[in-house]
């Protein structure tokens, strides 16, 4: 991958110092979150866009048109080093990319879900619909991701568990770090 290298001039650079302080003068007067700018900061620097979402999903796509293996359990196309449990269901249009673990023969990904990442998988989590789930996660305790959820899991991960239900229509990637249990998210 090849970093295109920019000059940022004089008054380029003041834009983004005086937006840098705007951002710190809200969190220290209590406006604005210091966990969401963290992750909205982390986004950027990680270049998670919906655009860059768009592109790696198609590549996911592609990759798995190309060199997949099916899953007992449902039909649905496994790629990399994906290792799931022979019981779980991994329907038929559905993806398993990367260093993904599935513990559990309750899990469930269905319909034309893809989950892909470093991440592990376990007990009655359920994820449907056109749901996109990516990055350093930790799924348990029937979680359940519909719809057109996208989630990313950032720096260090995320751990979701205890009933938590994530439903998503917006297209932005809701980002992740730090632990989540019970309660409806969108």
């Amino acid at each position: 991958m090849t970093m295109e290298m920019k000059v940022v001039t004089d008054a380029d650079f003041g834009k983004i110092s005086r937006k840098i302080w705007e951002l710190l003068r809200r969190v220290k007067e209590g406006t604005l979150n210091p966990r969401t700018v963290d992750l909205q900061l982390q986004q950027i620097i990680e270049g998670v866009t919906k655009e860059s979402l768009d592109v790696e999903i198609k590549e996911i796509h592609n990759r798995a048109n190309e060199n997949f293996r099916i899953h007992p359990n449902g039909g649905g196309r496994l790629i990399d080093n994906a290792d799931v449990d022979e019981e779980a269901y991994i329907g038929p249009n559905a993806i398993v990319a990367g260093d993904v673990w599935i513990r559990s023969g309750k899990v469930r990904i269905e319909d034309h879900a893809i989950v892909k990442g470093d991440m592990v998988i376990a007990d009655k989590v359920c994820i449907s619909g056109s749901a996109v789930v990516l990055g350093n996660l930790l799924l348990s305790d029937s979680v359940r991701i519909e719809e057109e959820a996208l989630v990313v899991g950032v720096r260090s991960g995320a751990i979701l568990g205890k009933d938590l239900i994530i439903c998503g229509r917006s297209g932005k990637p809701l980002t992740l770090e730090g632990f989540y249990n019970g309660g409806f998210m969108k």
